[in-house]
């Protein structure tokens, strides 16, 4: 078992910090080898990447901080793992689909889907836990 403070939180961050690296990584590496200083440069390849990259950092930070509450709130850990679980595979899944595949795929579709999932049940729980009581 984790041990140390909101360790469902910390664990989810962490992997979702380490994603956010690996597709920067992706996005640096594309411009260097194009030599694309700014903007895309008409490369639909780097366009999917840093789409990629902002769209994991639009949706990542608002499902970690209803994680936090949520774990801070004393939710059931295997609930929040369960959360976390899918938030990490969407985020997967939607970072693979935009990278890897141009137009609309299953990647990209469910992994946002998912995503949408993720939040509107932690902001569920989140709004029984404040006004159910």
């Amino acid at each position: 078992m984790l041990a140390g403070l909101y360790p469902v939180t910390l664990l989810t961050a962490s992997i979702l910090g380490i994603l956010i690296v690996a597709v920067s990584y992706k996005c640096a590496s594309r411009r260097i080898n194009e030599k694309i200083e700014i903007g895309t440069g008409e490369d639909k390849k780097l366009e999917r990447l840093i789409r990629a990259q902002a769209n994991l950092t639009e949706y990542a930070p608002i499902s970690i901080i209803l994680i936090g509450l949520l774990e801070a709130n004393k939710i059931n850990s295997q609930i929040l793992y369960g959360i976390a679980a899918v938030l990490i595979i969407a985020r997967l899944m939607h970072a693979y689909g935009f990278v890897n595949n141009v137009g609309k795929n299953p990647g990209r579709f469910y992994g946002i889907l998912l995503t949408w999932l993720v939040i509107l049940v932690s902001s569920g729980i989140g709004l029984w836990t404040v006004l159910g009581a």
